[in-house]
């Protein structure tokens, strides 16, 4: 009979032989092409005399050297730099000058430190079998990421002077910042200020809400009355506090018809998980807004293309944008 697969992937080991079962399920170990195996010796039904022994190879754990982020200025300094070259592909030289793309590195350098304490929270969740909520809102009115990552992480001191070497203020760095343009009135606050409140409370929590490519809308006054706009709070290089999940992806029917019971859906979308890690105060929890993005299931139809119709081949990329 064939071993098992184990969990870490690694070349399947063939039992060799049965024995017959006096007691109960026993165990030992032993070697298999190198590696360290587990022989369990499992009961036969009443139908069967022997037993069957199945092997499964274990790799050993991989030593994966220290990664652990330094929070002081000269290393702050030094991560902000090397995300302005490598990330964002500018010269350092002219970090200075471009305060722009100077926050950008602040602020890849900061969400690090969140991403870190992210997966610590949730290793922690995980561990002790916490039971997940999910706070589910069409709007989050959460303001600018920086300073309040910045002081809940309470790394202000070192990233001010971490600034000051390459010659910016952190208020200049804040200015530099885009609201997050999920939400525009008390109820998106209000959901904003739930999730402050669940990290710092230590809660295994998620807050669940759309990526507005455009934004919820943008407010204007012109001749005393409201004028409503696009709000382009995401550019081409996206937002530099979240992180996508792409293998956490569903895809999501729409229309269609019920045939004999069964729904038959006209369309469907992907929709794609963005987490943003949300710190809490005067703890090291830190939970996520996880905003869903829509994509088509096919970006593009090569034989819509093919025949020159040029708008149809791109209809399903449209219209998943469009949600």
């Amino acid at each position: 009979m064939s071993g098992i697969v184990s969990q870490m992937s690694v070349p399947v080991a063939r039992a060799t032989h049965s024995q017959r079962v006096v007691g109960a399920v026993g165990s030992k170990h032993s070697t298999v092409q190198g590696k360290k195996v587990v022989s369990r010796t499992m009961k036969a039904s009443r139908r069967q005399v022997g037993a069957i022994q199945v092997v499964r190879a274990v790799a050993a754990p991989l030593k994966l050297p220290d990664i652990t982020l330094e929070n002081d200025a000269e290393a702050l300094t030094k991560s902000m730099l090397r995300h302005f070259q490598y990330t964002l592909g500018e010269d350092p030289a002219t970090i200075g000058s471009s305060p722009a793309e100077a926050y950008r590195a602040l602020a890849y350098t900061v969400s690090e430190r969140l991403a870190a304490n992210f997966k610590k929270t949730q290793d922690h969740f995980v561990a002790t079998d916490q039971k997940y909520g999910y706070y589910l809102s069409m709007e989050f009115l959460q303001g600018r990421a920086l300073l309040n990552a910045v002081e809940n992480l309470k790394l202000e001191p070192e990233v001010k002077d971490a600034l000051a070497k390459v010659g910016y203020t952190l208020e200049e760095m804040v200015q530099a910042e885009l609201d997050m343009a999920l939400g525009n009135g008390g109820l998106g606050r209000l959901a904003a200020c739930f999730l402050d409140s669940m990290a710092t409370l230590n809660l295994p929590m998620f807050g669940y809400g759309i990526r507005y490519s455009y934004g919820m809308f943008k407010q204007g006054i012109e001749d005393g009355f409201q004028k409503e706009s696009p709000d382009y709070w995401l550019d081409s290089m996206g937002n530099p506090w979240e992180i996508v999940r792409e293998k956490v992806k569903y895809t999501i029917p729409f229309g269609g018809t019920v045939v004999k019971g069964v729904w038959e859906p006209e369309e469907a979308v992907l929709a794609v998980a963005y987490d943003n890690p949300i710190p809490g105060w005067n703890t090291d929890n830190t939970i996520s807004l996880r905003l869903w993005a829509a994509r088509p299931l096919e970006e593009f139809d090569l034989k819509a293309f093919n025949v020159a119709k040029y708008t149809e081949s791109v209809a399903a990329r449209q219209k998943g944008e469009t949600i």
